[in-house]
C-alpha cells in the first residue's frame, strides 16, 4: 500500500512540473511579447513618425453631382496626423470651379445622402468658389483614428472636369496621452 502512495505522489509531482514548466513558457512568451511593444514606442520615439502620402482623383459628372474622393484611413491601433491637403485640378495652374469639404468620418459619403455636419473637418475654397486651395494644419490639429477615412466633397464643380487631391500625413501609434491624469 505505501508504494502505490508513494507512486501517486510522484505522478503528481510529474503533472505540477508539467505544468509549471508550460506557464513559465506561456509567461516567456508574454514577456517577449512586451518587450517588442516596448521597442517599437522607443524606435517611434526616437526615429518619429511613419510619412504617408495621401491622393485621390476623379471627375465631376455630366449632372455636376458631388465628387467624393476617399484619401484612405489609419488601420487598426494606429492614427493619421494629416499635415498639409492641396485640392484642385490636373495642375497648379488648373483653376477649377467649386469647394471642396474635407470629411473625416467612418462611412463614405454619397449622392443620397449628401454630407452631414458632423462630418465637417475643413473647407477649401478660393476667394471666389475656385481652386487650388492649400491648406497646412499643425500637429494633432487635423487627428484621424480607425475606422475613419478622409473625403474629400468636390461641391459645384464643372462637369467632365477631373480634380485632385494631394497631400501627407504621419501615422503613429493610436495610444492615449500618458500622464493627462496621474495623482
Amino acid at each position: 500500500m505505501a508504494e502505490t502512495e508513494v507512486g501517486a505522489s510522484f505522478s503528481i509531482g510529474d503533472f505540477l512540473l508539467g505544468v509549471k514548466a508550460e506557464l513559465f513558457g506561456k509567461l516567456d512568451g508574454i514577456d517577449k511579447r512586451l518587450a517588442s511593444i516596448l521597442q517599437r514606442e522607443e524606435q517611434y520615439e526616437r526615429e518619429g513618425p511613419v510619412f504617408v502620402a495621401l491622393s485621390a482623383a476623379g471627375v465631376v459628372d455630366a449632372n455636376q453631382d458631388p465628387l467624393y474622393l476617399d484619401l484612405g484611413g489609419p488601420s487598426y491601433g494606429r492614427a493619421w496626423e494629416v499635415r498639409q491637403l492641396v485640392i484642385g485640378g490636373v495642375t497648379w495652374a488648373t483653376t477649377v470651379a467649386g469647394y471642396a469639404l474635407v470629411l473625416v468620418q467612418s462611412t463614405a459619403p454619397s449622392t443620397l445622402v449628401g454630407v452631414g455636419l458632423s462630418g465637417i473637418q475643413d473647407e477649401a475654397s478660393g476667394s471666389t468658389p475656385a481652386l487650388p486651395s492649400v491648406a497646412f494644419y499643425s500637429s494633432g490639429q487635423f487627428h484621424v483614428r480607425h475606422p475613419n477615412h478622409v473625403y474629400v466633397a468636390v461641391i459645384g464643380g464643372t462637369a467632365s472636369t477631373p480634380y485632385v487631391v494631394a497631400g501627407d500625413a504621419f501615422d503613429v501609434p493610436d495610444v492615449p496621452a500618458r500622464g493627462l491624469f496621474s495623482i
